[in-house]
C-alpha cells in the first residue's frame, strides 16, 4: 500500500477539485489523475463521481476515505511515538489560533517548545474556531487553542485552561471615568446601539443568549467577523458592544467596562483529536498554555 498515494486521494476530496489537489500538493493534474486511476483499477470501482465543477466521492468512495483517514491516523501516530523516542527530536506541529486573539499565548508556548526541542518544526494556522475544530477533527492540525461554551465543543478532546468573563463596553468620555464595580443590568442599556460579532462567531452565540435572558431585542448598527474590527468602532463612539475580557483589559485606557449581572463566561481551552496519540510535545505545549494562562490574572473592574 503507498501511503503518499492515500494522500492524494485525501487531497482530491477535500478539494473536490483534481486541478485544485494537483495545485496544492505540487505535482502536475495529469500525475495525479494517473494514481487515482491506477488506484481505481486496483479497487475496481470508482471513487469520485466527476463533475465539471466539483467531484463528489462515490459511496464507495466514502467508505476507501474514511478508513483511509484512519490508516493516516495510525501512521502520524506511529512517527510521534518514535520521535517521543529520539533524542535529536526533528517534529513538525500544526497549532491552530483564533483570528486576533491569543496571540501572546501562542508566542510564549513557541518560545518555550523552541528552546526545549530546538529542530522543531511549528507552523500556525489562524482561523475561526469552526474552522479549527473541523481541522482537529480530519487530523490537519495536531492542537488548537479556543474560546468556546462547553455546549460548542466538538466530540474531540477539550483540555480547559481557564473561564473568562464576557464584558459591558462602551468608549470612556472623560480620562478620569471610572469604570462600574458592581454589576449592571443589561436592561438598562436595551435603547443603546451595539455592534455585533457576526453569527459565525462562537462569542455571537453567548450574546445573543446574554439579550434574549433579559428579553432585549438588541439595536445591531453593523456586525464584525473582527473582535478587534468591534472594540475599534466602540472606541469611536458609535455604539456599545459586549466582548471578552481580554479585549477590555487590552483597551481598558480607552474604555468604560461594565460587569454584567448574569456573569456570561465561556472556556479558553485547548483541543486535539480524540483519535490522536498525545506525545510528549504536545504535553508541553498544553503545560506551557498553562503556566502562560496562570499568569494571566483577571483585574477588578
Amino acid at each position: 500500500m503507498d501511503l503518499k498515494q492515500l494522500e492524494y486521494i485525501m487531497e482530491i476530496a477535500k478539494e473536490k477539485n483534481i486541478t485544485h489537489a494537483a495545485e496544492k500538493i505540487f505535482i502536475s493534474q495529469s500525475a495525479l489523475n494517473q494514481q487515482l486511476l491506477k488506484l481505481e483499477k486496483e479497487l475496481g470501482a470508482k471513487l469520485f463521481y466527476r463533475h465539471r465543477n466539483s467531484w463528489e466521492l462515490t459511496e464507495i468512495g466514502k467508505i476507501y476515505l474514511e478508513n483511509v483517514e484512519k490508516i493516516l491516523k495510525i501512521k502520524k501516530e506511529t512517527y510521534d511515538r518514535i520521535e517521543d523516542l529520539l533524542e535529536e527530536k526533528k517534529v513538525k506541529l500544526k497549532v491552530g489560533i483564533p483570528q486576533g486573539r491569543w496571540i501572546e499565548l501562542f508566542i510564549y508556548i513557541y518560545k518555550k517548545l523552541k528552546e526545549k526541542y530546538p529542530k522543531i518544526q511549528i507552523e500556525p494556522f489562524e482561523l475561526s474556531v469552526q474552522e479549527l475544530q473541523k481541522k482537529i477533527s480530519i487530523g490537519e492540525i495536531d492542537i488548537g487553542i479556543v474560546s468556546l461554551e462547553k455546549n460548542q465543543q466538538t466530540k474531540d478532546k477539550y483540555l480547559i485552561l481557564y473561564e473568562e468573563e464576557l464584558v459591558l463596553i462602551k468608549v470612556k468620555n472623560f480620562e478620569r471615568e471610572k469604570n462600574i464595580k458592581n454589576s449592571v443590568n443589561l436592561f438598562s442599556f436595551k435603547d443603546k446601539e451595539f455592534i455585533f460579532p457576526t453569527k459565525t462567531s462562537t462569542s455571537r452565540e453567548i450574546i445573543d443568549k446574554i439579550f434574549k435572558l433579559e428579553n432585549i431585542n438588541p439595536k445591531i448598527i453593523f456586525e464584525t467577523h473582527s473582535m478587534e474590527s468591534l472594540v475599534t468602532a466602540v472606541i469611536s463612539g458609535i455604539g456599545y458592544g459586549i466582548v471578552p475580557y481580554y479585549y477590555a483589559e487590552k483597551y481598558k485606557e480607552k474604555l468604560k467596562i461594565y460587569k454584567l449581572k448574569s456573569e456570561p463566561r465561556w472556556d479558553i481551552a485547548v483541543s486535539y483529536s480524540k483519535d490522536i496519540y498525545v506525545s510528549k510535545v504536545i504535553k508541553d505545549f498544553i503545560k506551557y498554555a498553562q503556566e502562560f494562562l496562570e499568569n494571566f490574572k483577571k483585574s477588578d473592574i
